[in-house]
This record gives C-alpha cells, sequence and structure tokens, in this order.
C-alpha cells in the first residue's frame, strides 16, 4: 500500500509523463526438483520522466529481477513492462543498465570500453568518439583513457561502466547496487556525480540499493518492498532539498525519512516470519 506522504505527492511526481510502467507483474523461476519459485509477485509501478527512483528491500526480494525485467533481460511471467510505451526489451537505444560489477573487457582501454555500447548498436564513431572524451572528464578519468582496467581501481572501474551507460544517451538509466563494493567514501563521491550527472541531463533512473541512506540521498521517491515474493508496499516521497549535501542529509526531516522507510522494512519482514 501506499504511504499517506506518498498518495498525497503522487500529483506532483505524475506532472511528468510516465516512462516506466510496470503492472500486475509477477516473476517465477523453475527449480531444479521440478518445483517453483516466486520472486516478484503482483508488482505494479510507474516511474515519471526524469524521476529517480530507488528499490529498497531485504535480500531475495525481487529488486534486481525487477530492475532485469526493466532491462528486457528477464521476463515477467504474468503482466506487462513498458518504457515509453513500447514492451520492455534487450539491447534498445532508449534503456541502459549498470551492474554491480563493471563488466569492463580487459583487452581493452577504458575509452574502447566506454565505446562499445556505439559499436553495438552501429552508432556514428567519431561522433561518440567526442562525446566520449567529454564523459570521461565528467567523470574524472582524464590521463586514464587509454589504461587498461586491471590499471585502475575498482572506484574508477566503475567511473567507466558509467561512462559507457551514458555514452549512448539512453532516456532510462537502470542501476543494480553499482557503488556496493566500494568503500564508502568512494560510494559516497560517485553517489554525488550520479545525483549531479541527473540534475544536468534530466535522465530517468530507477536505483536499486540495500543502503536506506544512500537511497534517500538519491532519489524523488523510494519504493519498498516486502520479502520474497516481493511486492511493492510502500512509496515515499523524498521531497528535500536538491543537492543532497551532509547537511541535509543531517536534517531532521532527512533522518525522519530513513527512519520510517527502516520500520517499514523492519514490520513486513517480522510479518512475513510470523
Amino acid at each position: 500500500m501506499c504511504s499517506p506522504t506518498a498518495m498525497l505527492n503522487d500529483g506532483a511526481l505524475a506532472s511528468s509523463p510516465t516512462i516506466i510502467s510496470v503492472s500486475g507483474a509477477s516473476r517465477t523461476y523453475p527449480t531444479r526438483n521440478g518445483g517453483d519459485v516466486v520472486a516478484l509477485t503482483d508488482v505494479d509501478l510507474t516511474v515519471h520522466k526524469g524521476d529517480v527512483v530507488s528499490l529498497v528491500g531485504p535480500s531475495g526480494c525481487g529488486k534486481s529481477t525487477l530492475l532485469k525485467m526493466i532491462a528486457g533481460l528477464v521476463e515477467p511471467s504474468t503482466g506487462a513492462v513498458t518504457i515509453n510505451d513500447k514492451p520492455a526489451s534487450a539491447g534498445r537505444a532508449d534503456c541502459g543498465i549498470m551492474l554491480q560489477s563493471p563488466v569492463l573487457l580487459p583487452w581493452r582501454s577504458t575509452l574502447d570500453n566506454i565505446l562499445l555500447p556505439v559499436e553495438v548498436l552501429r552508432l556514428d564513431r567519431s561522433a561518440a568518439r567526442a562525446r566520449a572524451m567529454d564523459l570521461i572528464e565528467m567523470v574524472g578519468l582524464r590521463g586514464f583513457e587509454h589504461k587498461q582496467p586491471w590499471e585502475l581501481s575498482g572506484g574508477m572501474q566503475q567511473r567507466a561502466s558509467l561512462a559507457r551507460l551514458l555514452i549512448f544517451e539512453p532516456d532510462v538509466l537502470l542501476m543494480d547496487e553499482p557503488f556496493a563494493a566500494l568503500d564508502e567514501f568512494t560510494r559516497e563521491r560517485l553517489d554525488q556525480e550520479v545525483a549531479s550527472m541527473q540534475r544536468r541531463l534530466n535522465r530517468t533512473i530507477v536505483y536499486v540499493t540495500h543502503n536506506i541512506s544512500e537511497a534517500v540521498a538519491l532519489s524523488d521517491e523510494v519504493v519498498v518492498m516486502t520479502p520474497r515474493p516481493g511486492q511493492v508496499v510502500d512509496r515515499v516521497t523524498v521531497d528535500l532539498p536538491k543537492p543532497r549535501t551532509p547537511e541535509v542529509m543531517d536534517s531532521q526531516e532527512a533522518v525522519a525519512l530513513v527512519a520510517a522507510i527502516r520500520k517499514t522494512l523492519a514490520d513486513n519482514i517480522s510479518e512475513q516470519q510470523l
């Protein structure tokens, strides 16, 4: 169910056109012994153009499965998922996904890894190369464009992965715990870069995280999911000033939002265990 805050503010979110629509979606996986595991059930979700929406929930609740359904990498067992009013499908130019691992090709330089989607989508390489150099500057990798992945730190590899995601200018950016493996300081810096990039480019972002504070710091809305089978139990509007500086995140309003989301998660985990 939606929280009162989310319901009151939904009109504000809906002022922009819907870019992602998930309707009655479920996903069931077969097991080795012939049974089934229900990962998601009856998920409804809308995301409006230019919004940042985070998915939070306990491990195994289907957050990544939902993100992959939006990306078209996993088909829903029931229901429908659309982006820009077209069924979700892999390989489309208006949607890109970034995973927890940077997945850089070890035999390609930073620049050539960033340009990989240009080759896959058969875009103009000369124009893309100039854009790639701008992105390298934007993510702080100037001077490392000709380095191999093994010559980059974990944070730098993720910066390269972020630039690769942006090179073909997708409307929708799907990010599956992209900085979870990094130290807290590096993760916070990259989160700030993502937020700054989103404000400049006005991209729509769906972001999966286990970190409630990170979700509040990045998002216009936090979607809270139940333990498996995952469902949307709450949608919390984050009405805090941007940029979300440390001072903003230390405010009573931000602390209260984090606490409320944590309580919703804890209450639903307890209910499932009764």
